[in-house]
């Protein structure tokens, strides 16, 4: 079974906002050994077209958000499926506390220190 990978953040105006989400899609396509297509909320391409065009039986959506906010819990999932197609939809869970952010927050904190000269 092949299971297509929708990466979903949010937007914003910033343009650094999204070369760093593609960044990090490019990343994910070489750790998964296929493409990672790219959505947004509030942005483009959309969450639909995201869905629409990914390439699978099962469309596997990860939100890049931090938290079930609204916008995981029902903007993301009510247009990823009206998107899909009949294809089965699987929603991973958002960031959140999973340990490897806590150990990536741990390290900007030491890293800011660091940039100031301080140290823990």
């Amino acid at each position: 079974m092949r299971a297509a990978f929708v990466l979903v953040a949010h937007g914003s105006k910033n343009k650094k906002f999204y070369d760093m989400v593609e960044r990090v899609a490019k990343e994910l396509e070489g750790a998964v050994g296929g493409e990672v297509k790219v959505g947004y909320l509030m942005g483009e391409p959309s969450v639909e077209e995201a869905v629409r065009s990914a390439e699978g039986e099962v469309v596997v959506v990860v939100p890049f958000f931090i938290s079930e906010s609204s916008h995981v819990v029902r903007d993301v999932r009510e247009r990823a499926l009206k998107a899909s197609n009949g294809r089965k939809v699987i929603f991973a869970k958002p960031l959140g506390d999973h340990p490897l952010v806590v150990k990536a927050l741990l390290s900007r904190y030491l890293e800011a220190l660091e940039d100031e000269g301080l140290r823990l």
